[in-house]
């Protein structure tokens, strides 16, 4: 996450760090995968792809 705002996450611009974690989001991601074995997957509707071909 960006604290300076960059990235879209405007609305933490100039907001305290809480916790300074040194670990990219993907490595975090990989470990939890790896930890649970198998994650259930549900799709709720909040998404939907757009354009294409």
């Amino acid at each position: 996450m960006n604290t300076g705002g960059g990235g879209n996450f405007t609305m933490f611009q100039g907001k305290p760090v809480i916790k300074d974690i040194a670990t990219d989001m993907v490595e975090l991601l990989a470990d939890y995968i790896r930890e649970r074995r198998c994650i259930k997957a549900e799709a709720n509707g909040n998404w939907q792809v757009v354009g294409g071909a």
